[in-house]
């Protein structure tokens, strides 16, 4: 699809995006590289860029049907959801382990 510089269709492989908040304040700090994971059974490879939470969609298969507000729509509109980030446990457990690990690194420093 890329090389034939073919979007798809608005479902083909969806892109669900979430701004992050930490103690309801925007969390524009934190970054996490690619990884799989499964939204209600469907295959995902997700990221965070500055805060936002990417979702790309890469199932054979449509998501469900209550996520379909949250892809880019075929006239163009992309509503972008916000979450805390304590309530994405996957998110939240890599966002402590950093700061454990920060942590460790700053005493071994001393």
């Amino acid at each position: 699809m890329l090389l034939q510089d073919n979007p798809g269709d608005w479902l083909e492989y969806p892109c669900m995006i979430t701004a992050l908040t930490l103690n309801g304040k925007f969390y524009g700090d934190f970054t996490a590289g690619a990884f799989s994971t499964k939204v209600e059974g469907v295959s995902v490879w997700a990221f965070v860029l500055s805060g936002f939470f990417f979702n790309f969609f890469v199932a054979s298969h449509s998501p469900p049907q209550f996520l379909h507000p949250f892809f880019i729509q075929p006239g163009g509109l992309l509503e972008v959801g916000v979450k805390e980030l304590r309530e994405i446990d996957s998110l939240y457990e890599f966002a402590c382990e950093i700061g454990v690990a920060q942590g460790v690194r700053r005493k071994s420093q001393k």
